[in-house]
């Protein structure tokens, strides 16, 4: 059980300085912070020269995670953070591991606290000194960026991360009606089944993805207007994949072409009707 007023997180091989936590409770203490993150990458007194490709991963990750929260960090993936204490009881945190920068960083995000860096020193290990970060932790980082973030990114971020999951469904899409049409079955019969197919891929990866906390089944009404929107959606791919077969395309690319043309109604569909939710604002220490 936490009862001071601040929470430090550090990591226990010492590759940062312990002597720093005054530099980063101050801005805390006068009031003018809610979290400080130690960066690496800020002027600091001291700090190893390294590894290349972990700096440059660091920096992506960081960019990555930036484009989704809307922040200017310079070190997301920094281990060295103070907290409030009441705003880091309120985050509701399941990784471990190298998962855990992004998620609290998108946590974080969410509420709107006020954010501060300080640079720290920095003492990195070697892999001879008991370094364990691999590839697959960066792998890791970049699926915690998407899940704990795109929920809640801005519009061009939540586009670019619907593209993602647009342009496999229509993979999934486009390869279930061309099988349709080699074990014989009509346009009538392929297009509509391959897109009814391709559309429940769309929504496990929209819920496990992009609009993971936005799903509520609590009524009949939000799942009818789920089969609304994807009812729409399949009516006007069939009418565009039939029209341009009609005017001479081939079918596989004016199938291509309507799960183009249904994009932009898919995503606004999912976003504002089968998965709303009210922005929350912004966060404010409470007064006991």
């Amino acid at each position: 059980m936490v009862t001071g007023d601040f929470v430090a997180v550090q990591d226990a091989d010492l590759e940062y300085d312990p002597r720093d936590l005054r530099r980063l409770v101050e801005p805390l203490r006068e009031g003018i912070a809610d979290v400080v993150f130690g960066s690496r990458f800020r002027s600091s007194s001291v700090s190893r020269v390294l590894f290349f490709w972990h700096y440059a991963g660091n920096r992506i990750l960081t960019l990555l995670s930036n484009m989704f929260t809307d922040l200017n960090l310079t070190d997301m993936e920094t281990g060295y953070k103070v907290f409030r204490r009441e705003l880091i009881q309120e985050l509701e945190l399941r990784e471990d591991r190298f998962g855990f920068e992004p998620e609290v960083v998108a946590k974080l995000a969410r509420k709107r606290p006020r954010i501060y860096e300080t640079g720290i020193s920095y003492r990195g290990r070697t892999y001879e000194e008991g370094k364990k970060i691999g590839w697959k932790d960066g792998v890791r980082a970049v699926y915690c960026i998407f899940r704990y973030g795109a929920h809640h990114a801005a519009w061009p971020m939540q586009l670019i991360t619907y593209l993602v999951i647009g342009s496999l469904s229509a993979v999934v899409n486009l390869i279930l009606f061309a099988l349709a049409l080699r074990v014989g079955s009509s346009i009538l019969v392929a297009a509509p089944t391959a897109f009814v197919l391709a559309a429940a891929f769309n929504y496990l990866a929209c819920v496990l993805l992009l609009f993971r906390h936005k799903a509520r089944w609590g009524s009949v009404t939000e799942v009818f207007i789920y089969l609304v929107v994807v009812a729409a959606v399949g009516v006007a791919d069939l009418v565009i994949t039939e029209g341009l077969v009609a005017a001479g395309l081939q079918p596989l690319i004016a199938k291509g072409a309507a799960a183009a043309a249904c994009f932009m109604f898919n995503f606004l569909g999912r976003k504002f009707f089968v998965f709303p939710e009210p922005s929350a604002g912004a966060w404010r220490p409470s007064i006991g």
